[in-house]
């Protein structure tokens, strides 16, 4: 009778053991789900500071919102923020695109920082959009509303900052995609850590088109006689009757056949890490881009 109640007290304890271990288990892998942690921004103010005590008009695109989005271009992923407007009428082959803010109606009032650096021009406050692969962009922060106090005048409508990825170690990737009018968008990136302290990181990214015709010919056979037969203005041979953007009556001669585009961009960085909180970064950008009609 005792050796059956020591087995039975024995196996009670070690299923007991079992379940607690479970559970401690089970605690243990439900804690490490639910940590997080808070966004933190540095344009805003200029210090790191987190998203939620920003006294200002702040959003956050992070590259797994751009990945989400499937853009091809920085100011597309630009045109899904609030308060923001994005011109771009002839899609990749437009070589200037527009970002304007808080409807202001003039681009030189925008400041466009690549990490913290200004891409504006310094003549004319042309941003070059394309010439930051898509790839190579960590994430992006957006002040609304003037700070001039921090940046100068040209932040008249606000900031918009481009953070460029660090580089990781082992990164290898290529990517390639088509659309119609033989357009071609090529991406290719590589990073690795060489030491304890130094990484690198270069991006590639490459996009042409054959275009489509979007430039017509007019003329006013009032004041320059065309190519056709022109009776009158119901009586017409060889032309095609239109009008202007104010109402009045011209004939279409032709086109000035596609508009075609074809551009490379180049990013690459450099990171020396001196500790775990300072580091020193280098950057090269290379762009370059065709654009005309056939």
């Amino acid at each position: 009778m005792k050796k059956r109640i020591s087995k039975a007290l024995l196996m009670t304890a070690l299923i007991t053991n079992s379940l607690l271990v479970s559970s401690v288990t089970a605690f243990a892998e439900e804690s490490l789900n639910e940590y997080s942690l808070d966004t933190m921004v540095v344009t805003a103010t200029r210090t790191e500071k987190v998203l939620s005590e920003i006294p200002a008009s702040v959003s956050v695109v992070t590259d797994k919102d751009i990945e989400k989005m499937h853009v091809n271009t920085i100011n597309e992923v630009l045109s899904r923020v609030p308060g923001i407007y994005s011109s771009r009428l002839k899609g990749i082959a437009n070589s200037s695109p527009t970002i304007l803010m808080r409807g202001l109606n003039n681009q030189a009032q925008n400041l466009v920082l690549v990490d913290g650096q200004p891409l504006n021009d310094a003549s004319s406050a042309v941003v070059g959009w394309s010439d930051i692969p898509v790839d190579s962009v960590a994430r992006i922060e957006v002040v609304k509303g003037t700070a001039s106090a921090l940046y100068g005048s040209q932040a008249m409508g606000g900031v918009v900052n481009i953070i460029t990825k660090n580089p990781s170690k082992g990164e290898r990737k290529v990517s390639v995609g088509y659309g119609s009018n033989a357009t071609w968008i090529k991406r290719a990136s590589i990073g690795d850590k060489i030491n304890d302290k130094l990484s690198f990181r270069i991006a590639y990214e490459g996009r042409e088109t054959h275009g489509f015709v979007n430039k017509f010919v007019n003329t006013d056979p009032k004041s320059k006689k065309p190519s056709g037969t022109i009776i009158d203005e119901n009586s017409i041979s060889g032309l095609i009757k239109t009008e202007t953007n104010t109402g009045k009556s011209t004939y279409r001669t032709g086109t000035v056949g596609r508009n075609h585009f074809d551009e490379d961009n180049i990013h690459s960085k450099f990171v020396y890490n001196f500790t775990d909180s300072k580091e020193l970064s280098f950057s090269f950008t290379h762009h370059k881009d065709e654009y005309g009609y056939n």
